[in-house]
C-alpha cells in the first residue's frame, strides 16, 4: 500500500517492511495475486487507518459504499473502517494444500505454521498435519534464514499429528515436526 504515487515517496507503507504490515483481517500472499480470495479489510491495529490523502481521493464512498472520509483522513486500501479480527477458535496447518486461504478448515489450511501464528490469538487452538515445519517459511520470514524462530502466544494450543487433508489425530502414525 502507498500512500504516494511515487514509490520512493513519504509515507509509504513498504511491503517488504514487517512494521508496515497492512493488517489485513484475511491476507493473501501477493504471489496468488490476483484473486478474490482473503478480506482485504483493514483491522482495527492497522497503519493504513487514516493514512491516506484526501485530495489524492476521487470517491466518496469505499467498495461497500461506506463514506471515505468519515473520519480524520481517507483510509489507504478500498474499505474504509478499522474491524476486529475474524479468527476462528479452530485454525489449520496442512504443508500440502496447494491453495492456502485462511486456516478455518483443512480444505482452507495455511501452508506454514508461522502463517497461523501471525494471526492467532489467546484461547485458539492450531491444528497442524503431518509434515516437516520451519520457522523461516511463511509470514514475514525469509526463506533460509537460520536465525528465524516461531514466536508462540500465551493461551494458544498447538497440536501436531493430524493427516494431510485432515482426519483423526494420531501422532504416530502422522508424524509432525518442528525445526527449529
Amino acid at each position: 500500500l502507498m500512500h504516494n504515487i511515487d514509490p520512493a515517496g513519504t509515507n509509504n507503507l513498504d511491503g517488504p517492511d514487517a512494521g508496515n504490515d497492512p493488517r489485513f483481517l484475511i491476507p493473501v500472499d501477493p504471489i496468488t495475486a490476483s484473486t478474490s480470495l482473503g478480506n482485504l479489510r483493514l483491522d482495527t491495529s492497522s497503519l493504513a487507518l487514516n493514512a491516506g490523502d484526501d485530495n489524492a481521493n476521487t470517491e466518496f464512498g469505499d467498495i461497500d459504499g461506506n463514506l471515505r472520509t468519515a473520519e480524520t483522513f481517507i483510509d489507504l486500501g478500498p474499505y474504509k473502517g478499522g474491524f476486529p479480527p475474524i479468527i476462528p477458535d479452530i485454525l489449520h496447518v496442512d504443508h500440502m494444500v496447494s491453495n492456502a486461504v485462511d486456516g478455518s478448515s483443512w480444505a482452507e489450511a495455511f501452508q506454514t505454521l508461522q502463517d497461523a501464528l501471525v494471526i492467532v490469538i489467546s484461547d485458539r487452538t492450531i491444528l497442524v498435519a503431518a509434515s516437516i515445519y520451519c520457522p523461516d517459511e511463511g509470514g514475514a520470514s525469509i526463506d533460509g534464514d537460520r536465525t528465524a524462530t516461531y514466536q508462540l502466544k500465551n493461551g494458544v494450543r498447538i497440536e501436531g499429528g493430524y493427516p494431510n487433508g485432515g482426519g483423526g489425530r494420531d501422532s504416530l502414525a502422522h508424524l509432525t515436526l518442528f525445526s527449529g
